[in-house]
């Protein structure tokens, strides 16, 4: 059944007024009453839809990232072709880049872990076994703190950082 027309045009009303306001302020200055005023909607409707401004910004990352997450044609290469998947991740986060700086501005540690959050649901199941919970874990983990340290806010290229980091979960999954 298709969604009432006024509830998806007051959603995205209250999305578009969140990220107006998030362009010029961090997320702890935002509040329910600028959000209300520049989407045209009262307090009541607002919290008919989230519970805070915290709650709107973390469904608009997942949102977001889920985007992201259906664009990646490379998702399922992690362990099979690393270079691969790593090397086209920016390629996937460049389809919502707007939105991914406006909302993470500031907040690269959030970013990371999110991402991290949704690699271990795409990859992880009720089956899966111990041994390769861990395994996934160290690796995306890994993957993403190398990334986040080591490229966003290091010493090496994102290009130094793929490389090895492909090098090194390649030589983890064959000794499987």
């Amino acid at each position: 059944m298709a969604e009432d027309l006024r509830i998806v045009k007051t959603r995205k009303a209250i999305r578009e007024a969140f990220l107006a306001l998030r362009r010029t302020q961090p997320l702890e200055r935002v509040r329910v009453r600028d959000i209300c005023a520049e989407a045209l909607i009262n307090k009541s409707t607002f919290y008919h839809h989230y519970t805070d401004v915290f709650d709107l910004s973390d469904q608009l990352e997942d949102m977001v990232l889920d985007e992201c997450f259906e664009a990646f044609q490379y998702k399922d290469k992690l362990l099979t072709d690393p270079l691969v998947f790593l090397g086209n991740v920016p390629a996937a986060m460049n389809t919502r880049k707007d939105a991914i700086d406006i909302l993470f501005r500031g907040r690269q540690d959030v970013l990371y872990d999110k991402i991290e959050r949704h690699l271990r649901q795409f990859y992880l199941t009720e089956d899966t076994a111990e041994e390769e919970d861990i395994l996934l874990t160290f690796v995306i983990g890994g993957a993403m703190y190398a990334m986040r340290t080591l490229a966003a806010e290091g010493p090496y290229s994102r290009e130094s950082v793929t490389e090895v980091s492909a090098r090194i979960i390649g030589r983890l999954v064959q000794r499987e």
